[in-house]
């Protein structure tokens, strides 16, 4: 369906430029409508990857819409937003795809005024995600101020409104066991997330999931 949309947007953009001469040729002169065709022509020329990309973000933007529909549901208490010094190493646990090189990041230095926030929070999933066993990874957790923004290609968050996920942990009482971004939870876990903010972040954000707002926090 959605690849359906993407080619339906492409055909709709084509079909736009050449009915366009079309359209005007009965009311301007003939040189009128060589001045519209190079017209079109610069524009493809300068704007051609943006359109694409604007229509490929469009796509990838629906897909997640309906790709998080067995998320829509799930809850997040929010027990505590705490600024906290950089994770050690023992707080930092390798993605088990071994998709990403963490060494690097984590040998990256912070840029000035970069801060760390811990969100403590439980996780209560929504039926359907129970219903299907579908589990709750850490590092697709979040925080963000940013408001409305066009869909773009590739898919990215504004930086300076967005806190990444640097750190997880499992919270059973008094007793936290660092987990993998991308570790696979099942049930209602009691998370501490540890987010790197830029210094442009501080305020009312938004806790998400993937793209799905699940709590307000207030960055300090």
């Amino acid at each position: 369906m959605l690849y359906l949309l993407f080619f339906a947007m492409v055909i709709a953009f084509v079909a736009a430029l050449i009915a366009l001469p079309a359209v005007i040729a009965p009311l301007v002169p003939w040189w009128g409508v060589v001045l519209v065709v190079l017209g079109e022509i610069v524009l493809l020329r300068y704007t051609l990857f943006r359109i694409m990309g604007f229509f490929f973000g469009v796509f990838v933007w629906a897909g997640l819409r309906m790709g998080i529909r067995i998320v829509r549901g799930t809850k997040v208490e929010v027990h505590s937003v705490t600024a906290v010094p950089r994770p050690g190493p023992e707080e930092l646990v390798r993605r088990q795809s071994g998709s990403v090189d963490e060494e690097e990041v984590e040998a990256e230095p912070d840029a000035p005024g970069t801060r760390y926030v811990r969100v403590e929070c439980t996780v209560t999933p929504s039926p359907r995600m129970e219903a299907a066993k579908w589990p709750i990874e850490p590092g697709t957790f979040k925080i963000s101020s940013q408001g409305f923004a066009w869909p773009s290609m590739p898919p990215k968050d504004d930086k300076s409104r967005t806190g990444e996920p640097v750190a997880a942990a499992v919270v059973d009482g008094a007793v936290c066991r660092p987990v993998a971004p991308d570790e696979h939870l099942l049930g209602r876990p009691r998370l501490a997330l540890t987010f790197k903010c830029p210094p442009t972040l501080r305020g009312r954000a938004k806790l998400k999931y993937l793209i799905l707002p699940l709590a307000t926090v207030e960055v300090p």
